[in-house]
């Protein structure tokens, strides 16, 4: 038996759309529609769709993602449904294996469906932290499994998702520049492996022998935020987000990571490990370390906002 992560959805308006159906009818789905039917892909196939269908995407990510809802979730294997990365939205058991079934929710094209047995509880629980990873569908342990529903059951269930369940922001006329940059930098993980391609065109996203893909990376020192290859050399390279960190922890961790990714992963010397921090507004104090640091990068991501005629181009989960 294995245990499973999967968010139907990211959170919003069309999450109850997605999720209300799928609990009512014993399912659980995910999109990526325009990959089409991957049950009789091989996992070259499956990557070629997606580097055709999303190629903005962390491509290896997204095909690993889907081949394992395909062809690594087992009937009787255990399936923890998420809604952003603080709620549990259901828990349940696979009743049989993933199918290709497009037009099963006429609101939405979510074509990807595992059949599941729902457990009445826990049910929509707000776990109080951001205790799940940020991808659609991820492998967890037993004893994750065990620490995700004991604190569920200390916690207190929420209103189920509907349509107009859009987060708000109460008491208050104007958004700070510090605000914005808290709320960004929560989700810029999942953004830039969601634009991996427009973001990162020289880099992919690293996969180990065993199927483990680099977005959080497991190490023993402390999971990587995101490990990468260079396209050419094939080279490391280890990606931190500074968030809230100080610079000084900031500069510390990403050292730390590529030491062990050059004493683990590169035992033939022939490759090389460099480091990319990634910050929203300047740090002197890093700038000063820079400068003295060779094999360690700083780089700034902007936001930008504009109005358009034309609606975007909606990213599915």
């Amino acid at each position: 038996m294995r245990y499973w992560v999967i968010a139907p959805y990211e959170n919003g308006p069309l999450y109850a759309i997605v999720w209300n159906f799928d609990f009512q009818q014993g399912w659980i789905s995910i999109g990526w529609s325009a990959v089409g039917d991957v049950s009789k892909m091989t996992r070259a196939q499956l990557q070629e769709k997606v580097v055709a269908a999303y190629p903005d995407s962390a491509h290896t990510l997204v095909a690993n993602m889907l081949w394992n809802f395909y062809h690594e979730i087992e009937v009787g294997d255990v399936i923890l449904a998420r809604r952003g990365l603080q709620v549990l939205s259901g828990v349940g058991k696979v009743k049989q294996k993933a199918e290709f079934l497009h037009g099963t929710n006429d609101r939405i094209d979510h074509p990807h469906f595992l059949k599941v047995s729902w457990h009445a509880a826990p049910c929509n629980v707000s776990l109080g932290a951001n205790i799940f990873h940020q991808r659609a569908v991820a492998e967890i342990t037993q004893e994750k499994f065990e620490a995700v529903t004991k604190r569920a059951a200390l916690s207190g269930s929420l209103p189920l998702a509907t349509e107009s369940d859009i987060p708000a922001i109460e008491e208050t006329e104007t958004i700070s520049e510090q605000m914005l940059l808290f709320g960004i930098e929560k989700e810029l993980e999942s953004f830039l492996i969601s634009n991996w391609g427009s973001v990162f065109s020289d880099l992919e996203v690293y996969v180990d022998a065993n199927g483990r893909d680099g977005q959080q990376y497991p190490t023993e020192i402390g999971p990587i935020d995101i490990l990468a290859v260079e396209r050419q050399s094939g080279n490391f390279v280890v990606i931190e987000l500074k968030r809230n960190r100080s610079s000084d922890q900031a500069l510390g961790q990403v050292q730390r990571y590529m030491g062990w990714v050059k004493t683990t992963l590169c035992r033939d010397n022939q490759k090389k490990v460099r480091g990319l921090i990634v910050c929203g507004e300047e740090d002197p104090r890093l700038t000063y370390a820079m400068t003295v640091t060779q094999e360690i990068k700083l780089q700034y991501y902007k936001v930008s906002f504009s109005l358009s005629d034309e609606p975007p181009k909606r990213i599915e989960s």
